[in-house]
């Protein structure tokens, strides 16, 4: 095969709701984790929950992938995912001392790919973003699998997921006791 130039690297056009697309001027966008969490709240989560918890019953489910850093106790996850529109893969961390550095031991990073190419087109930060999506899936679950009388839900552990796990899911009509 002979490449030709630049005009051979160019992506051809794409359809509308395509997804993120490369920008080659300028490279993937990347959206730090300050800009994704100021835009996710318990609402917004448990509304993309729903969704995704419906998309699953008929579409492909993808296996995930669980390795481990040089140091075996700073493990992470590779779960690829895709639909019409968007393709891409979440990568989940959990590094144990990041709290002598002021950081939270999870965190998550998407990547996002150009549907025309297959090139990275954004890497979004969603620490924030992920620990409600965890929470809101958890409420739904409990929202569709606890008995209506029930009154207490146990949650255990004490790490950041917790605090999101205990707030009261919208619409819910549950509230916390302390």
């Amino acid at each position: 095969m002979t490449d030709t130039g630049p005009a051979a690297h160019s992506a051809p056009a794409s359809p509308p709701g395509s997804g993120p697309q490369l920008d080659a001027a300028r490279g993937p966008l990347f959206i730090p984790e300050e800009q994704t969490a100021a835009l996710v709240d318990e609402e917004l989560a448990l509304e993309a929950a729903r969704a995704a918890f419906a998309a699953t019953v008929e579409g492909a489910v993808f296996p995930s992938l669980a390795v481990h850093g040089s140091d075996p106790r700073n493990r992470f996850t590779l779960k690829p995912s895709a639909s019409a529109t968007h393709a891409g893969v979440k990568i989940g961390t959990y590094w144990p001392d990041n709290p002598k550095l002021g950081l939270p031991r999870h965190h998550s990073t998407l990547l996002l790919f150009d549907q025309r190419i297959g090139r990275l087109a954004a890497v979004l930060e969603l620490g924030a973003a992920n620990a409600h999506r965890t929470a809101a899936a958890d409420a739904l679950a409990v929202d569709l699998l606890a008995p209506s009388g029930a009154a207490t839900l146990a949650v255990f552990g004490t790490g950041h997921q917790a605090a999101y796990e205990a707030r009261p899911s919208p619409g819910s009509g549950r509230s916390t006791k302390s």
